[in-house]
Order: structure tokens, then C-alpha cells, then sequence
């Protein structure tokens, strides 16, 4: 799947990041690479698949978190926080302008 350079460069970012990586196969049998952070449980791994000449990132339950056309570029969108979750977004009302006048819209 990759060339020795490749899982070279792989191990290097993975050691940065506090992650491993290991030989997988997808459910199909096609070779994948595991991703997983160190001290995570197994639910938390991503799979990296070679698919139709792209990589693509996929989580356990299977959704594909994203795709590009070679590994450097997947790995900096888990840079960029592709596989963290959603941060909560706390909805706050609109502030209320103040001395505000109504004016009846022309209809």
C-alpha cells in the first residue's frame, strides 16, 4: 500500500501526535492502515484506505471523514481536526439593539 519512505514519514507524524499505526484489512480483505491514538480504546481507531487512487480516512463506524489524493494530504486534514469531535456550540439570543425604533415595513 505504501513505500518504505511513506511509512517512514507516517511513523515520524504519529510519534508528534501520541499515535501508532499498524497493517489492517479492511472487511472486503483490501489493505488498510489502522490509525489509533495511544491510550484510546479500539472504538476510537480510524482506517486509512487506498480506494480508487485516493486515501480515505474512515472511522469505526464507518463514515469516511475525509479523502485526498495522497497521504500527506490526509494527514493534514487530521491536522486540522477532520477526526475530533464536534465542539458544542452554545446558542446565544441575538443582542437587542438598543433604542431600537419599529418602523412598519413598506409592503
Amino acid at each position: 500500500m505504501l513505500g518504505r519512505g511513506a511509512l517512514r514519514a507516517l511513523a515520524t507524524w504519529c510519534a508528534a501526535r501520541g499515535m501508532r499505526w499498524m497493517p489492517a484489512r479492511t472487511d472486503d480483505g483490501s489493505p488498510a492502515l489502522l490509525l489509533e491514538r495511544r491510550g484510546q480504546p479500539p472504538a476510537e481507531a480510524m482506517l486509512v484506505v487506498l480506494h480508487d487512487g485516493c486515501f480515505w480516512l474512515v472511522d469505526a463506524s464507518g463514515e469516511v471523514l475525509a479523502s485526498a489524493s495522497d497521504l500527506p494530504a490526509l494527514l493534514d486534514a487530521l491536522d486540522g481536526g477532520v477526526a475530533e469531535p464536534p465542539r458544542r456550540r452554545i446558542e446565544r439570543p441575538a443582542p437587542v439593539a438598543r433604542h431600537a425604533k419599529l418602523v412598519p415595513s413598506a409592503a
